[in-house]
């Protein structure tokens, strides 16, 4: 007995079906409720079968079953197999049946119907001379055997080699990387998890030179498994992150579930409980979701086992009569599920202290090992485990000893693999590591011989750089004594600019105040000089519209007047020209405003006109059109001095939402604020009633 070892564990046999689960899923998943309506809308137009109605049938199906309605899915693959055969369109027919196969793997529950897709499959392969359609089928022959057929064990690598070299002939890159997958699938079962992760490597590079995410959609997950076996927790759980952002670009909600389910396996073994179990029941919902029943079998006997390491029995009992129920229910394969479930009962029982009744699970379950031809050590023990512990309890001693010497026994053989797994992978980490220095080696080498080659290269690079700088050296230094001449010149033409632009405002505002107002107020003279009592009323309307109107023209011009030539400002610093005008203002007008000048460095004479104009015209939109009582004028720096700010803000109507950005005003402020660099902003203060504008401008541009 010593000498027999375990074929595989209960786990690995899990994961290995789950493996070739996830091999049977290669379209990608993108948008699939719109790929659904666009295809049944060609469909409903192309009626007639032909080789584009056929294909878009396969195209619906695979869409269908993506999206987990597989009955739906498996009538579109029979409507174009009936329809590719009355068209004679053989390689629309064969992918319908071979999808439909890929289907029977998540369910194998007619596993004969799938060996006859495949022969038929296998016909037109041959018939028509086809080597990918014959590749596929070997392909996938091999997957339906390697579902727990322990028969054809030595059949299926055989299988697969021969669908790796059409595959190689065919030049189908991504199928070559799937075979590799699935050999490792292989390598793994039997613990050969070095030789596993060569062909995994190899799939990945294939897969990688297409570009195709979905053919590493099983080859990252694969890989992590690989290090999960080898204990590697840390890695694996790192691959299984790689492998998530790979099935969510693909929104491969399978992949994801069997993430869950490696990553709840590793919280368990590092028992931490609550986390495993979270991965449990998200892979649970996942899988039942995609109608893997025969997965969620597996799934709902793990989450038992967390409960019953943790001592909740009542919740373990629950979910492995869950699993049970479902195996029995979906499932056409006794012995790769039969034992999940089996081993559970018998140990909860016991826990439970229900002799009876875990005796009658283990010794089933030992008895159905013991009349196979399959060898399950991990099994054996258990079952032999819990017979040994309920007949010492039920005060059977010697039936106790027997079944402890057998559990002992095959205890010892699953030591004697862990500890060969063991040396395994100290073997294959010892091995990474010499194949990761050695390929470090000849990164090194490859770096020094291309630095070789290119320190000629290198150093007549370096004199032309330094001619080209030396060049750039002289064109700068001439460039930046020509650019000192264009300053000063622009400086100089500035200068008279702005001297030709005051002689010019001081000879309009002499014309406007001399004639244009000596006139307005000879006709204001007029006006009240007139008899109006005999007028009628109408006309007496218009007489005081007159004089109204007169007065604010008289208003205005001496508004332009001052704009053009403030004589506070010539007179006068800007706080002493702005002292001047709030003093004139607050004699006259119903507003009240108050000055608030910080100390400001001393302003060049036309960025002080720009400021006083700027304030004139705020301080006159205040007058006309804010009903206000009270207004604030500030003048100070900024954002540690680094800005100028003219704010001014009054508690009045606010300014309508209409003329924020349209207003002739504010639109004559925005322009000069633009000639000193700065911008405009306008803000009403809300509930409070008033408005704020301001000017902002930055002092280095002022002052230049």
């Amino acid at each position: 007995m010593k000498n027999k070892r375990s074929e595989t564990s209960n786990y690995m046999r899990f994961v290995l079906l789950i493996i070739m689960v996830l091999h049977t899923f290669s379209l990608q998943v993108f948008a699939q409720q719109n790929t659904l309506d666009s295809l049944l809308a060609i469909l409903q137009k192309k009626t007639t079968p032909d080789t584009t109605r056929i294909n878009t049938l396969n195209e619906t199906g695979m869409a269908y079953w993506k999206n987990g309605d597989d009955s739906i899915a498996s009538n579109y693959h029979k409507k174009a197999i009936a329809e590719a055969g009355k068209t004679k369109f053989y390689l629309g027919e064969a992918k319908a049946r071979l999808q439909l196969v890929r289907m029977e793997l998540e369910h194998l529950s007619d596993v004969d119907g799938a060996h006859l897709q495949l022969d038929t499959a296998y016909q037109i392969a041959y018939k028509r001379d086809n080597e990918w359609i014959e590749a596929m089928c070997h392909f996938r022959r091999a997957q339906v055997y390697a579902m727990g057929f322990y028969e054809y064990k030595d059949t299926i690598p055989i299988l697969f080699e021969k669908a790796r070299l059409l595959f190689m002939e065919a030049d189908d890159k991504s199928m070559e990387g799937a075979v590799y997958s699935e050999l490792a699938s292989i390598e793994a079962g039997e613990g050969k998890y070095a030789a596993a992760v060569d062909y995994l490597q190899k799939a990945r590079t294939l897969q990688e030179s297409t570009g195709d995410l979905n053919a590493l959609r099983a080859t990252l997950p694969n890989l992590g498994v690989m290090y999960l076996n080898l204990k590697l927790y840390d890695k694996a759980l790192q691959i299984f992150d790689d492998a998530s952002s790979n099935a969510i670009k693909l929104n491969d909600q399978r992949v994801l579930a069997f993430i869950d389910y490696q990553k709840g396996f590793i919280y368990k073994e590092q028992e931490k409980f609550e986390m495993a179990l979270a991965h449990y029941h998200q892979a649970a919902i996942l899988f039942s979701n995609a109608g893997a029943i025969n997965v969620s079998t597996n799934i709902y006997a793990r989450i038992a086992e967390v409960y019953l390491l943790q001592n909740k029995l009542d919740s373990a009992l629950y979910h492995n009569r869950m699993a049970d129920s479902l195996y029995k229910k979906n499932v056409s394969i006794t012995e790769t599920f039969f034992h999940y479930t089996q081993l559970n009962f018998a140990k909860i029982y016991l826990a439970k202290k229900d002799y009876t009744k875990a005796i009658a699970y283990a010794t089933e379950g030992r008895d159905t090992l013991i009349h196979t031809n399959v060898v399950l050590a991990e099994e054996l023990a258990g079952y032999h485990q819990v017979l040994a512990e309920a007949f010492e309890a039920t005060g059977k001693y010697q039936l106790a000893l027997q079944n402890f010497k057998a559990y002992k026994a095959w205890s010892d053989s699953l030591i004697n693999d862990e500890t060969n797994q063991r040396v395994l992978t100290s073997n294959l980490t010892y091995d990474f590591e010499k194949k990761e220095q050695a390929t470090q080696l000849k990164l090194q080498i490859a770096r020094q011989q291309k630095l070789k080659q290119s320190q000629g290269f290198l150093v007549v690079l370096l004199i032309i750089a330094l001619a080209i700088g030396a060049y750039m050296l002289h064109n700068n230094k001439r460039l930046s004594q020509n650019n000192k001449q264009l300053s000063q010149k622009n400086a100089e033409i500035e200068k008279a600019l702005y001297t030709g632009q005051k002689m010019e405002r001081k000879r309009l505002a002499a014309e406007l105040h001399d004639n244009l107002n000596t006139q307005l107020a000879a006709i204001k003279w007029y006006l009240e000089a007139m008899q109006v009592n005999q007028l009628q009323e109408q006309n007496k309307k218009l007489h005081n519209k007159l004089l109204v109107m007169t007065d604010d023209l008289y208003r205005d011009l001496r508004l332009i007047s001052h704009l053009l030539l403030p004589v506070a400002l010539e007179e006068n610093d800007l706080e002493g020209a702005l002292n001047k005008l709030v003093s004139r203002i607050n004699e006259s007008s119903k507003v009240f405003f108050t000055l608030h000048y910080r100390p400001i460095p001393l302003l060049p004479e036309h960025v002080s006109h720009q400021l006083y104009s700027i304030c004139l015209e705020l301080v006159n939109n205040v007058i006309k059109h804010a009903k206000a009582t009270h207004a604030e004028i500030y003048i100070l720096q900024q954002h540690g001095g680094a800005s100028i700010e003219l704010r001014v803000e009054d508690n009045g109507q606010g300014i309508p939402a209409e003329l924020i950005n349209k207003g002739i005003g504010l639109q004559n402020i925005n322009q000069r604020a633009l000639a000193l660099g700065g911008k405009v902003a306008v803000q009403n203060k809300g509930k409070n009633g008033g408005a704020s504008i301001s000017i902002l401008a930055p002092l280095n541009k002022v002052m230049a």
